[in-house]
């Protein structure tokens, strides 16, 4: 549908594969918790969707790691990780349940 996504990222987001007007947001925010800040992401999960979610965050691209899950439901997947000056990427990995 030329939204950028995955077939797979759209089942398991539960958004449309044929419609570009249903992309899933994948769109982290800055927040200050504590006197610290970090970058957020959550994730909107289909709860029919036989799959794994994964927020990964990276500070160069090349070497992704966990970011920390702050809870883990049935429909969302919050994430965040701490801001320390340098750049800051955050990425989701899907998978197939077999």
């Amino acid at each position: 549908d030329g939204d950028g996504f995955s077939n797979l990222i759209e089942y398991s987001r539960g958004t449309d594969p044929l419609s570009h007007a249903s992309a899933p947001s994948l769109e982290p925010v800055i927040e200050d918790i504590g006197g610290q800040r970090f970058q957020s992401l959550t994730i909107n999960k289909a709860p029919y969707a036989d799959a794994t979610w994964t927020i990964e965050a990276s500070a160069d691209l090349e070497t992704w790691l966990p970011a920390s899950v702050v809870s883990d439901t049935l429909t969302q997947l919050p994430a965040r990780t701490p801001l320390d000056g340098s750049r800051s990427f955050m990425r989701l990995k899907v998978q197939l349940l077999e």
